[in-house]
């Protein structure tokens, strides 16, 4: 019989687009800690020592005033609350988009389960020993960079592995941006935090990038 394997390539794309959410938030966040700053007019706009002797050695009002504004223009002041809160909507739309992302890549690695084992999948943690042992031990290659140093193969079982470890993965991922946007949207921010906040969105410390590179590999060679 022939085996579908499509749903690997789908959970790939899944994979994909969450990546490219997850890359929109980065930059919406690299943005937040400044405008923060600028918001609440915190120390942390300026930049210490040298800052205040270009202030010192500036040959105009304009720009003394420049520096000591922290390199921002009173226009740019003036903007930074209607900007924050702009970032801050990004970073929750891509969280949004990460989530349908995680949704349609737990639906193909569904199907993948179901394409094997002939059955319907009901969430059984027992579902592998649903799967025949001859389409288990089958191999299918991947093209290009991703393929391994197994003549480019991967068995069934494997890819069954890995696919089910990437949703985890990124269930968990999800679980620690929601808690990201949660604080951002709570109001209650500090300066100090802001920094480290951008840091953990873009670590994703749950998530193995290879097993992601691997899924992406798929959907690249379906």
């Amino acid at each position: 019989m022939e085996l579908d394997v499509s749903a690997v390539g789908n959970l790939g794309e899944c994979v994909e687009a969450y990546r490219r959410a997850e890359r929109v938030g980065d930059g919406a966040l690299a943005t937040i800690p400044r405008l923060y700053a600028l918001c609440m007019d915190v120390q942390e706009v300026k930049l210490g020592e040298a800052t205040r002797a270009a202030t010192e050695a500036a040959m105009s009002e304009r720009l003394r005033a420049f520096l000591q504004n922290g390199f921002a223009h009173p226009s740019e002041r003036r903007a930074a609350p209607e900007q924050l809160t702009s970032a801050i909507n990004v970073v929750a739309s891509s969280l949004r988009a990460m989530e349908t992302a995680v949704k349609s890549a737990s639906e193909a690695l569904k199907e993948f389960i179901e394409a094997t084992s002939g059955k319907q999948s009901d969430g059984d943690a027992s579902w592998i020993a649903d799967v025949p042992v001859p389409v288990l031990l089958t191999a299918f290659a991947l093209d290009g960079d991703n393929a391994n140093e197994n003549n480019g193969a991967y068995t069934v079982e494997q890819w069954l592995w890995i696919c089910t470890s990437v949703v985890d993965q990124l269930e968990k991922d999800l679980e620690t941006k929601r808690k990201i946007v949660s604080y951002l949207r709570s109001g209650e921010l500090a300066s100090d935090e802001l920094s480290g906040v951008a840091a953990t969105w873009s670590a994703h410390p749950h998530v193995d990038d290879r097993l992601l590179d691997l899924a992406r590999g798929a959907a690249e060679s379906s």
